[in-house]
C-alpha cells in the first residue's frame, strides 16, 4: 500500500489571517490616541508660533502705518495693501503658498478672530488688539459682550497685544514737534503781528514758506511732510479756540489725535478733547504782550530820533502841534504836541491806539527849549541823561521820567 503525502502550500490559513488582523487592530487601537495627541500637539505648537508671527507682524504694520488694521480688513492687511497706504511696507509675515489664506487660518483650518482696540473684562485698560484661535475643537469659547471680551484661555488660544511702547515714543516725538511749532508761531507772530492764515495744513505751511511782506522764515525746520502730520499719520490740527475743555483761552489750539480714533469735538471755537489727544494751546494774549513789549522798545528808540529831528528843525521855539510823517510800530502816526512856546512832546498812542493824555500805554519824549533862544545844549544834555540817556538836546526824557529842565544859558 502506498502512503499518501500531503504538502502544505505557502499561504496563510484563514485562522492565521484573522489572528494577524486582530493583533494589528489591537496595536492600532492602542496607538491611535497617541498619534492623535501628537498630531494635535503639533497643530497647537504650529498655531502658537503662527500667532507669535502675527503679533510681530501687527507691531511692524503699526510702526509703518501708524495704526493697526481695522476689523473689517483684518489680518489680510499684513500681506496685501488693501487700503493702498503709502507707508505700507509689507508683507509683514512670511510663508509659502497662498499667504492671504494662511494668515487667516490656524493649523486646524479655522479662521482666527482678530479685533483691534478691544476692551477685555478683568483688565483695567483696553488692549490694542485681541487675537484668538478656537483651538482643536474649532469652537470659539471666548465671547464678546457689551462690556468687552470674556476670554476663555483654557479652551481657546489667546494673545492680547499692546502698542504702548511705540506710542510712548511717538508721544514724546509729538511733544517735541509741538515745541518747535509753538516757537515758530511765536516768531511768526512777532514778525507779522498775527497768526498764520488758514487752518491746519495751510496755516502750518505758512511757517515754512510765505509771501507775506514781514515774513522772515522759515520758522520750522524740515519739510512739510515732517511737520504737518503726527507719527500716527494723522493730521495736526491748528485752529482758533476760545475755550478748551472748559477753560477760557483765546488763541490757537495744536492737537494730535494720538493713538486710536479721533475724539476731539469743536463747536464755535469751543473744544472738547479726548483722552488720547495731545493738546497744546497758544494764547494770543501772551503773544500780544511779547509783541507789544518788542514794539515798545522800537517806539522808544524812534521817539528819541523824532524828537531830535523836531528840535533840529525848530531850534528857537516849540512848533505847532502836528502829525509826523512816520508811523509807529502799531501803524498809527507819531504826533508832536505843543505845550508851550518852549516845551512840547513827541508821542505815540501805544498798543491800544488811543490818546490817554500821557497816561496808560502812551509813549512820549519831552522837549524843552531855552527861553534865551539857544545854547541850551548843556542843560538839555543833563536833562536827557536824567530822563533816560538818549534824549535830544533840550529833551526831558520819556514819559515824564526825565527831569532835566534844559535851561542852560546861551
Amino acid at each position: 500500500m502506498k502512503r499518501k503525502r500531503t504538502e502544505r502550500t505557502g499561504g496563510f490559513t484563514l485562522l492565521e489571517i484573522v489572528v494577524v488582523l486582530a493583533v494589528i487592530g489591537i496595536l492600532a487601537g492602542a496607538m491611535t490616541p497617541y498619534v492623535v495627541r501628537q498630531i494635535e500637539q503639533s497643530r497647537s505648537e504650529s498655531t502658537e508660533r503662527e500667532m507669535e508671527f502675527l503679533e510681530e507682524g501687527l507691531a511692524s504694520y503699526y510702526r509703518d502705518c501708524g495704526r493697526l488694521p481695522d476689523a473689517k480688513i483684518g489680518l489680510a492687511a499684513l500681506v496685501v495693501n488693501a487700503e493702498t497706504l503709502p507707508e505700507w511696507d509689507g508683507p509683514y509675515v512670511n510663508g509659502g503658498g497662498n499667504l492671504s489664506r494662511e494668515v487667516l487660518l490656524d493649523a486646524w483650518g479655522a479662521a482666527y478672530t482678530y479685533q483691534p482696540a478691544a476692551a477685555v473684562q478683568g483688565m483695567n485698560a483696553p488692549v490694542d488688539f485681541v487675537l484668538i484661535s478656537s483651538g482643536d475643537d474649532r469652537i470659539l469659547d471666548s465671547r464678546w459682550t457689551k462690556k468687552g471680551w470674556v476670554l476663555d484661555t483654557d479652551r481657546d488660544m489667546v494673545r492680547t497685544g499692546s502698542t504702548k511702547d511705540v506710542d510712548e515714543g511717538w508721544r514724546a516725538k509729538t511733544e517735541e514737534l509741538f515745541d518747535e511749532i509753538v516757537d515758530g508761531v511765536e516768531r511768526y507772530y512777532l514778525d507779522t503781528g498775527g497768526f498764520p492764515g488758514g487752518t491746519d495744513d495751510k496755516a502750518l505751511a505758512e511757517l515754512l514758506a510765505s509771501k507775506e511782506d514781514d515774513w522772515n522764515g522759515p520758522y520750522l525746520s524740515g519739510t512739510a511732510s515732517c511737520v504737518l502730520a503726527d507719527p500716527w499719520g494723522g493730521r495736526i490740527v491748528f485752529r482758533a479756540c476760545e475755550k478748551v475743555d472748559g477753560e477760557a483761552v483765546e488763541g490757537r489750539i495744536l492737537l494730535s489725535d494720538g493713538p486710536g480714533e479721533p475724539a476731539a469735538t469743536v463747536k464755535k471755537d469751543v473744544w472738547r478733547t479726548g483722552a488720547n489727544d495731545l493738546v497744546r494751546v497758544i494764547p494770543e494774549a501772551s503773544l500780544r504782550g511779547l509783541l507789544d513789549r518788542e514794539r515798545t522798545v522800537v517806539a522808544l528808540r524812534e521817539l528819541r530820533l523824532l524828537a531830535g529831528s523836531v528840535y533840529a528843525d525848530n531850534p528857537l521855539l516849540s512848533p505847532d502841534s502836528k502829525r509826523l510823517d512816520r508811523a509807529d510800530p502799531w501803524d498809527n502816526d507819531y504826533r508832536y504836541k505843543k505845550e508851550s512856546a518852549y516845551s512840547g512832546r513827541v508821542y505815540s498812542f501805544g498798543a491800544d491806539g488811543e490818546d490817554d493824555e500821557g497816561e496808560g500805554d502812551d509813549l512820549y519824549e519831552a522837549l524843552l527849549w531855552s527861553p534865551s533862544g539857544g545854547g541850551g545844549d548843556d542843560g538839555g544834555d543833563d536833562g536827557g541823561d536824567d530822563g533816560g540817556g538818549d534824549s535830544p538836546p533840550g529833551g526831558g526824557g520819556n514819559n515824564g521820567n526825565g527831569n532835566g529842565n534844559g535851561n542852560g544859558r546861551g
